[in-house]
């Protein structure tokens, strides 16, 4: 979660990669899942999401969602039902991934 230009919005960045012997690459991947968010334990916007990385092409790996502020409070993000599937070439779906939560006083 962030300040953009002084509206609230939140980010969700995603990259795939693999290990080899000694470094990482990252390589082409579909991440999906699911995104909330609420304010005082309350939702007040949810909905899919997808990104598509693509590192040899610079395709931005960011999904930017602003959002209206509801107020000073406490505003959670929770991402679930997180999968990644590498290039359509290659459709490797790796294992799970664990759901993502952010906590923070905003507005």
């Amino acid at each position: 979660m962030a300040n953009n230009n002084g509206r609230p919005l939140v980010t969700i960045d995603a990259q795939c990669q693999y290990k080899g012997l000694v470094f990482y690459t990252a390589v082409v991947c579909n991440v999906s899942g699911h995104f909330s968010l609420s304010k005082d334990g309350k939702v007040f916007w949810e909905g899919p999401f997808s990104i598509q990385t693509d590192p040899d092409h610079g395709r931005d790996r960011t999904v930017r969602l602003g959002y209206a502020c509801h107020g000073p409070g406490s505003y959670t993000l929770k991402v679930t039902n997180i999968s990644t599937v590498e290039s359509e070439l290659h459709p490797r779906g790796r294992g799970p991934v664990p759901d993502i939560t952010v906590t923070d006083t905003g507005c």
